[in-house]
């Protein structure tokens, strides 16, 4: 077991470093959208919105975009006025950008040339960055478990427990894409696959899904001292441990005593594709255009 145990292991570091590189990539990404944004709004302000203070600009900003207010002094015994002298005209751009980060609705030329960056630095953020940190969870907290595991003695772990252990690491060690196509997810408890299954082209999956469950679920089959191990605060796969009655299948008739409970995690949301695969975000992905990147906001 202890070889198949290591080769899960690298395979685990290697996929963790694979999203660690990637992760990154999408955050340098999404820095320099962030820069191209903020450049393209203040391009757009500057050259069509408040190019200077005059009063005709005034004017037209105001049938432009009406909901901005304008801090505006009278002049001439209050016959006319003028931009407030109060307010600079970097200062008023600044308001302005900050307004239209905020704005339910938005001039043409705004929602065109700035909403292109805000739906993509919107995509990186809420799937790409997101998905990335989900799935760095899911092989952090396997990695954990597995070189917990590591430590154990195998004469300590129910013996029908620990072969089915062995049987689930053999076949992941063949299996290695189930890194990310069968990622653990804790709502979903596993039970062990049948013979038939195991044999099947459904094994590999269904036996890796058992395993995390079994290291990682707060509801899982597994009793005696092995079950200590997998908990918190177990100790290293020693314990006062449960006790109980065992079926057929491996699970416990009966169980006493012990504390079944597995600290949370993030499960990972891929299904049959590498995060890594991700990126280029496409040029246009539709998305609700009211992110705003923090530029001026």
């Amino acid at each position: 077991m202890k070889e198949n145990l290591k080769v899960v292991l690298n395979n685990l570091k290697a996929e963790r470093s694979s999203l660690e590189s990637g992760k990154n990539g999408a955050e340098a990404q999404l820095g320099t959208l962030n820069q191209l944004r903020r450049l393209a709004a203040g391009r757009i302000i500057e050259e069509y919105y408040l190019p200077d203070s005059d009063l005709a600009t005034i004017k037209a900003l105001r049938e432009a975009i009406p909901g901005f207010p304008v801090p505006m002094a009278s002049k001439w015994f209050g016959f006319s006025e003028k931009l407030d002298p109060n307010v600079s005209l970097d200062a008023l751009r600044i308001q302005l950008g900050t307004f239209l980060d905020n704005a339910e609705e938005v001039p043409e030329r705004w929602s065109k040339e700035v909403g292109r960056f805000d739906r993509k630095i919107r995509e990186l953020q809420e799937n790409v960055i997101t998905k990335y940190a989900e799935n760095l969870a899911d092989i952090s907290a396997k990695i954990a478990a597995l070189e917990k595991l590591e430590k154990v003695d195998p004469k300590k772990i129910n013996p029908e427990m620990m072969e089915k252990i062995k049987t689930a690491l053999e076949f992941q060690k063949k299996n290695p894409d189930s890194i990310r196509r069968y990622p653990y997810k804790k709502s979903s408890p596993a039970s062990y696959p049948t013979r038939d299954e195991i044999h099947s082209d459904s094994g590999p999956g269904l036996l890796d899904v058992w395993l995390w469950s079994q290291l990682l679920g707060s509801d899982t089959d597994h009793t005696g001292e092995a079950a200590e191990s997998f908990n918190p605060g177990g100790g290293e796969f020693s314990g006062g441990g449960a006790s109980g009655d065992w079926k057929e299948d491996g699970s416990p008739a009966t169980v006493q005593g012990g504390d079944n409970q597995a600290p949370d995690i993030v499960s990972s949301s891929s299904e049959g594709q590498s995060v890594a695969t991700m990126i280029p975000v496409p040029d246009e992905i539709e998305n609700h255009m009211d992110l705003g990147a923090g530029n001026f906001s």
